[in-house]
């Protein structure tokens, strides 16, 4: 029996629809309310992205499907990478209004100040990170600070509110992981080698 954890939203609807695609659940369940769903050889779990590490390290899921942002800010380098889906591609980028510079940041807004940080370091930029939970593009045109780090998927949301891009990072996208005593697991190594396969078979 193979448990797995879903972030809740996207992640989930995408990834229910692979297991539909590839036959190893026959209907896609009503996920909007119900958030666990047992077959025969598999239990499906929705829960909060945030939550997920928390339910892997206590082995009630073995495996996990969770955007590689909220890995890379909470745990990076813990879990085994199984596979890449490919899905919710975003980049990680710095941006601010048109009169700021790279050099005269003092204060970025993040979702993700692990990350900022890291970004920052690499840029050489000593500045204030203060940890803000949405919204971000309004920090910059309030004052509140001189730019953001956070996950784009357009740049939409960015122009509109006045916003320019002074730097990208790293692609985002959908994982599935496992804890590395499961890494080896034969049922997780089958799974994953259905999910590859092309066929639906």
């Amino acid at each position: 029996m193979i448990n797995i954890a879903l972030s809740k939203g996207r992640i989930a609807n995408n990834f229910i629809d692979i297991l539909v695609e590839k036959r190893l659940i026959d209907e896609k369940p009503d996920i909007d309310r119900k958030l666990l769903f047992r077959y025969p050889n598999m239990s499906v779990m929705i829960a909060r992205s945030c939550d997920l590490p928390v339910i892997l390290d206590s082995n009630i899921a073995n495996m996990a499907v969770i955007g590689s942002d909220v890995i890379e800010e909470s745990c990076p380098n813990k879990y085994t990478e199984l596979m890449d889906l490919g899905t919710g591609k975003c980049t990680f980028v710095l941006a601010s209004l048109p009169n700021i510079s790279l050099e005269s940041i003092k204060v970025i807004a993040t979702k993700y100040p692990n990350i900022a940080k890291r970004y920052l370091d690499e840029l050489k930029i000593q500045c204030e990170v203060i940890k803000m939970n949405g919204c971000l593009e309004l920090y910059p045109n309030i004052g509140l600070s001189d730019g953001i780090i956070d996950l784009v998927e357009t740049g939409s949301t960015l122009k509109a509110n006045g916003l320019i891009k002074l730097k990208s990072f790293d692609p985002i996208s959908t994982r599935i992981i496992t804890t590395k005593d499961n890494s080896s697991n034969d049922e997780i190594i089958r799974l994953i080698k259905r999910i590859k396969n092309t066929n639906n078979c």
